[in-house]
């Protein structure tokens, strides 16, 4: 009977992965309240005239504080629709909401962290207005959580005449790699009642400052658009604002007549690009005040959806009501943002119809005499059909690395500059399934010598590979002693098989017959006991790669090594 896998250490994984938020030291306590939250736009315009409705969310969830809970069950959601009397009419979703009165009540059932969303559709009330303004409030209950005592949601919703520009909701993009182009295309709607006055202007962004790290790009130059922005807070932005002479009438949508393209930088992380759209002369102008013009040609915009007719609730055209709020600006900011999401693709995973990065440990064989100094090259070769990776999720560490056992008996002299010894580490399971023990499914017992961890310096394409040297020194005369060499990945990317990411470094020493022979390193080749340290003499069992001022082999270490595993047969 073979006992069960260890669990990887919490150790190893605290390495590797940052928590959203830190858990306080102290002794033991009760677990905080879960707690009920409603979030809802705090301000909604809506266009005096017209019979559209428009649409927020009103979103409830429920999270402890700091951490992922349980859901929460039998939520209710009350909306209490007295200070909108008058001024607009609301329309809530049938299956989730019975009215009575001037009270609405939503039943959501089960509701965890991300949260249930409340569509809520508002459009002016027909007739003469008693007010342009009222407020729509909120509360939540639920049968095993509380409301949370500052959570006070309530949204004004205003009635304005002027224009409405509207655009599409963010949307996202996943599987993204470095080097990939993607289109935003950008669209702009008046869902208004008024036309726009002296055109529209654009806000393209990919971050809020120039060290966001995101790399992220948008390509072009544009002659009706203006770079290196500057705002009156002094913050400095790397979007630009484009000027479009155009006028948009309520009803109307435009786009741009070709999408942006984002260029995707070779050290992305996720990220977005944002988009906002507003009138000329409004609060965006304001906002940034200066900028450098492009050189290249303009974009432009074209109009895909005509003005409709303005129709009133029975179809009959009807004139555009007025209200006491000013055309000249937008009547509703909230909706003026959208954008595209990027996510890239999980580290190591393969791009569709590829096998992805397939490593191969190199051994070697070495023969010669006890007390003689020789060389032995070992390292990794990439057989699959796309490159392993240089940098792993930190963008700093090494992603790619070989792990090099020397055999006992066997001391190192000198060692390629990449390589650094470890100590006091247990092998365990490796994330992308390999093991190690005495099992003949394991890809190699565990490990005894001393080990030394090689980093490649660059990206390992299909058909390439990295080599190591080292200078050994046999203290005794052996026959044939091995010593692992298996090649690894962060993102345990190599899931085919395991067994060739295992190779053997052979040692044969005989006794000297009276002469010395000698072996030099190259010119990647350091000392044992210079920088990283020197574990000359034979291995230690077992050992875990020490972060030697660096963060990185860290983190390598954490991902390779886990908990102790030995397998014990107890029958055939």
């Amino acid at each position: 009977m073979r006992p069960t896998r260890s669990a990887v250490c919490a150790a190893a994984a605290v390495t590797i992965l940052a928590a959203w938020f830190a858990a306080a030291a102290g002794p033991a306590s009760a677990a905080p309240a879960r707690e009920l939250y409603v979030s809802a736009p705090v301000d909604v315009g809506v266009a005096a005239s017209g019979t559209a409705y428009k649409t927020f969310e009103v979103t409830a969830r429920a999270q402890r504080l700091g951490e992922v809970s349980e859901p929460a069950h039998e939520v209710v959601v009350t909306l209490d629709l007295a200070g909108l009397a008058g001024v607009v009419d609301v329309l809530l979703p049938a299956d989730l909401c019975a009215t009575s009165g001037t009270t609405a009540t939503c039943a959501l059932g089960e509701v965890d962290h991300i949260g249930t969303a409340i569509p809520v559709k508002v459009r002016a009330a027909p007739g003469p207005l008693t007010d342009d303004a009222g407020t729509l409030r909120y509360a939540v209950t639920a049968k095993d959580a509380t409301a949370h005592p500052d959570n006070t949601s309530a949204t004004r919703i205003r009635v304005g005449t002027g224009p409405d520009l509207t655009v599409p909701k963010r949307s996202t993009v996943s599987g993204v790699r470095p080097g990939d182009a993607l289109e935003l295309p950008v669209v702009i709607a008046n869902t208004g009642d008024r036309p726009t006055r002296g055109g529209v202007s654009v806000l393209v962004q990919t971050g809020l400052t120039d060290s966001s790290g995101q790399d992220l790009v948008v390509a072009g130059d544009f002659g009706n658009c203006r770079y290196r922005l500057e705002y009156p807070q002094g913050d400095p932005q790397n979007g630009f604002v484009c000027h479009f002479g155009v006028d948009i009438a309520p009803g109307e949508v435009w786009r741009l007549a070709r999408p942006l393209r984002i260029e995707v930088g070779p050290r992305a992380a996720d990220g977005a690009v944002g988009y906002q759209a507003d009138v000329i002369g409004g609060d965006l102008d304001e906002k940034a005040v200066r900028g450098t013009p492009g050189a290249g040609a303009p974009l432009t915009l074209v109009r895909t959806s005509p003005a409709p007719a303005p129709k009133d609730a029975a179809g009959e055209g009807t004139a555009l009501r007025t209200s006491a709020a000013p055309e000249g600006r937008d009547i509703d900011y909230g909706d003026n943002t959208g954008g595209l999401a990027v996510r890239l693709a999980a580290p190591g995973s393969p791009s569709p119809g590829h096998r992805g990065a397939d490593l191969v440990a190199v051994g070697d064989t070495v023969r010669t005499t006890v007390g003689d100094r020789t060389e032995a090259v070992v390292g990794l070769r990439n057989e699959g059909d796309e490159a392993a990776s240089a940098l792993g999720t930190s963008k700093t560490a090494p992603a790619t690395w070989v792990a090099v056992e020397i055999p006992r008996g066997v001391r190192v002299t000198a060692r390629d500059r990449a390589c650094r010894p470890t100590t006091n580490a247990d092998w365990g399971d490796y994330p992308g399934g390999a093991t190690f023990g005495d099992d003949p499914r394991d890809v190699a017992p565990v490990p005894t010598g001393t080990i030394y961890y090689c980093h490649t310096r660059h990206s390992i394409g299909p058909g390439a590979g990295q080599t190591f040297s080292f200078t050994l020194v046999a203290d005794r005369a052996m026959d044939a002693a091995t010593g692992l060499v298996f090649a690894a990945s962060e993102y345990g990317a190599d899931l085919k098989g395991q067994k060739n990411n295992a190779g053997v470094l052979t040692v044969t020493a005989q006794a000297p017959s009276g002469s010395g022979g000698s072996a030099s390193g190259g010119s990647g080749v350091v000392p044992a006991g210079g920088p990283g340290g020197s574990l000359a003499a034979t291995g230690a069992a077992s050992v875990r790669p020490l972060a030697a001022g660096s963060a990185a082999f860290a983190a390598l270490g954490a991902l390779l090594v886990a908990a102790v595993r030995r397998r014990a047969r107890t029958g055939a």
